[in-house]
């Protein structure tokens, strides 16, 4: 018994020293104190490299750090002692880990556990909570590991916030609004590799309030030029050589197959325009023309708080030039009403709406109007006749066609583009692996709705004529249609004109 009682007081010492000496040393405490489970079975000492040293540094020293690095660096182990580090030395504070997917979570929970299972047997703490996605401490303290969701950390101030992946999160906004408050009293670390520009992430590499941390593949100590050779690195195969870029280089230009030219995109954003006037969220950047005409491109959203946004590309024949542009978060009813101002506004404008989802409760409202609707025509070979349909349908033979075109008159400068709200879209815009889909747009985080409105936009402005606007012909019974020209279809089964 004497011997036990002694064991204990030992233990506790010991365990009081070690307190004292790893309190303020997190580097110190990984190095000495905690073991990982190597890739092949079995557990290893855990040895710091120097990149991962000066990312401890710079974690301790700042408040809000930022961190680009390449895959297979080393970090989900470091980002797994720093946890324990904070949940062991700091009593009644609460730690978080928000990583992109489920298993993602639990995987690196596990990675959490195998670090405190082999801890000194000094400095083992008592575990009160042990789940799947979270881990309460005797003193107080907790560590939860989270899915990057929607809701996804709100309401909760951590002591210690680490969000990994980040530039793969669908609601990087939502998520980064709800976290970043960790850094009022604690930290907050915000980590990934690259995916295209103009997400979240992206935006937090540039946010001046953040510390930087580049890790690129060349930190690796057994990495060289012949390695990444040997990993896509100058590959004459797009999507090796892109992979290489986003997984590797870091490099946000390359990460993602962009739709459209970047250098194009940069060009413009050096002679970008400011609106020369906003009315009520319509910013004008040329005022209508008597005698031109003009072509709206229309994208409807749902309206909510967090969502995409509803949107309008106004364009004028004669130059090939957007001149006004609309984008907000707004009810059906007030985004109909503005639509028939916009379209009045410049000259009775041709107005093409993405008829989609919630395009039909806007187009239903514009019927009530005079404002000139462009229309779809499809040809049904078995019914031998055309039908006719008011609005834009989106799928997977218009879209691609749209933005197909639109890229090119981009690319050859054949449109005036100098709105920066739509070149940053523009920017983060990106390929599927199989090419322009249905599914392609905006990277995560990142939204299309200006380029999708724009897209729209061009097609309508086709067949919008330099001829006097005609009133006069009913179609299914309304008076508010122009007269019509029907050609035969370019395409079998599908054909369209405006009425003009």
């Amino acid at each position: 018994m004497a011997n036990n009682q002694k064991k204990k007081e030992l233990l506790k010492l010991e365990a009081e020293l070690k307190k004292r000496l790893y309190k303020n040393n997190p580097k110190a405490f990984i190095n000495e104190c905690c073991k990982i489970r190597l890739e092949g079975g079995g557990i290893g000492e855990f040895k710091l490299r120097d990149y991962q040293e000066e990312y401890i540094d710079m974690i301790m020293s700042t408040n809000k750090t930022v961190c680009l690095k390449a895959r297979q660096m080393g970090f989900s182990w470091v980002n797994a002692g720093l946890p324990v580090y904070f949940a062991i030395f700091n009593s009644h504070v609460d730690i978080v880990i928000m990583s992109k997917k489920e298993k993602d979570a639990i995987k690196q929970l596990k990675r959490v556990k195998f670090i405190l299972n082999n801890l000194p047997e000094a400095l083992k703490p008592k575990i009160i909570t042990d789940s799947a996605t979270e881990l309460t401490f005797g003193n107080g303290s907790t560590i939860s590991s989270l899915t990057s969701g929607e809701d996804s950390g709100r309401g909760d101030t951590a002591f210690f916030c680490l969000w990994d992946e980040a530039a793969f999160s669908r609601f990087g906004d939502e998520i980064r609004t709800a976290l970043e408050p960790a850094a009022n009293k604690g930290k907050f670390v915000v980590q990934s590799t690259p995916k295209g520009m103009g997400n979240t992430f992206h935006s937090m590499w540039l946010d001046e309030s953040f510390t930087q941390f580049l890790c690129d593949w060349r930190r690796h100590p057994e990495r060289d030029e012949a390695w990444a050779i040997a990993n896509g690195k100058d590959s004459l195969d797009k999507k090796k050589a892109m992979n290489f870029e986003q997984e590797f280089n870091c490099s946000f230009e390359g990460s993602s197959m962009n739709v459209f030219d970047l250098d194009v995109i940069k060009e413009n954003k050096l002679i970008k325009e400011n609106p020369i006037d906003i009315i009520d969220g319509l910013e004008i950047y040329r005022q209508p023309v008597n005698g031109e005409n003009y072509a709206m491109g229309v994208d409807v959203a749902e309206g909510l708080i967090r969502g995409d946004y509803s949107t309008i590309v106004v364009m004028a024949k004669g130059t090939n030039e957007v001149v006004a542009v609309y984008r907000r978060r707004i009810s059906f009813d007030k985004f109909t009403k503005k639509i028939e101002e916009v379209s009045y506004k410049y000259n009775k404008a041709l107005v093409a709406v993405e008829k989609n989802n919630h395009g039909h409760v806007v187009l239903e409202g514009l019927k009530q109007t005079r404002v000139p609707l462009y229309y779809q025509k499809k040809y049904d070979s078995y019914a031998k006749k055309w039908t006719t349909t008011i609005g834009w349908h989106t799928n997977n033979k218009t879209k691609p066609m749209a933005i197909d075109e639109l890229e090119s008159l981009f690319a050859n400068k054949e449109i005036g583009i100098l709105q920066d709200n739509i070149l940053d879209e523009l920017s983060t815009f990106i390929y599927e692996e199989y090419g322009i889909t249905e599914k392609s747009g905006a990277s995560p985080g990142a939204h299309d709705d200006l380029v999708l409105a724009l897209a729209i936009c061009v097609q309508c402005l086709k067949d919008v004529s330099p001829s006097k606007m005609s009133i006069n012909k009913k179609v299914n019974g309304r008076r508010y249609f122009p007269d019509l020209v029907v050609e035969k279809p370019k395409r079998r089964g599908f054909a369209k004109c405006a009425y003009y």
